[in-house]
């Protein structure tokens, strides 16, 4: 039942108010469980209490992306390009509070640049006007801008990943680019409602983890560029509350809502 909304809100409050009895379970990106509660102003849940992580399912790094156009090869050229706009430089999201925004405010407070974000309704938008030249860049995840990449319509800066992505072998991690600190990805999550007994979430984590080992579901891996990250209840749960933290930390600092 797919329950869009309010930045994935709508579905994640109707998982949360479910009974907990492991049969409603919510799979959602990682925004209405570690982004929305920090940049929305009311939340009718609190994903911390109200939702039991379960397991990853997949991770995918986002790639700083730019319009042929910049005079910028690498990210250190890219750097200096913003900082001669004097405040001026664009740069385009699939919305406000999205993972392409946060990452995009990660980006800026830690190269401590100035920058003016365009939000977009969603990835598809944003990606034609950067192909179209009307924003000079922006920040996806793999899935959504590999085929510009491949097709020379866009230029790969850095993929935000701890390590480089296979689909983009020669593209650099933000790390190697020299800029420590702006490590972010696109995940999706497989949470149950709080109170849903420990002996269900492990018979679920099971046999997620089984499924997700078979050649179907890693074929979904390897056609979206996606890291395999199944995890134990516990290990998913660190995860998150780490996720959270670090999104606070910047919509803190960049005051995003």
């Amino acid at each position: 039942d797919n329950r869009g909304g309010a930045g994935g809100n709508i579905g994640s409050e109707y998982a949360a108010r479910s009974p907990a009895d492991g049969h409603t379970l919510l799979i959602t990106s990682g925004g209405p469980i570690v982004i929305n509660p920090h940049v929305y102003k009311k939340m009718t849940y609190d994903p911390q209490k109200d939702l039991i992580p379960i397991t990853n399912m997949l991770r995918v790094p986002l790639v700083l992306a730019v319009n042929p156009a910049v005079p910028a090869r690498n990210l250190q050229e890219l750097i200096a390009y913003i900082k001669e706009q004097k405040g001026g430089a664009q740069w385009a999201s699939a919305g406000n509070g999205t993972p392409q925004h946060m990452t995009g405010e990660l980006f800026r407070t830690t190269a401590k640049l100035e920058m003016i974000h365009v939000p977009y309704k969603g990835s598809a938008p944003a990606i034609t006007d950067l192909v179209g030249g009307h924003v000079p860049m922006m920040f996806d995840t793999t899935i959504a801008i590999m085929p510009q990449i491949k097709a020379g319509k866009v230029r790969a800066i850095a993929v935000s990943g701890a390590q480089r992505s296979a689909q983009l072998p020669d593209v650099p991690t933000f790390a190697e680019a020299g800029l420590p600190g702006v490590e972010s990805y696109g995940w999706y999550g497989f949470f149950a409602p709080a109170g849903t007994p420990p002996e269900i979430i492990a018979k679920i984590n099971e046999a997620t983890q089984k499924f997700m080992k078979t050649p179907e579901f890693q074929k979904v891996l390897t056609d979206t560029g996606s890291d395999y990250v199944g995890d134990t209840p516990e290990h998913f749960a660190a995860f998150v509350k780490a996720e959270a933290a670090k999104w606070g930390r910047v919509a803190k600092e960049t005051g995003a809502t």
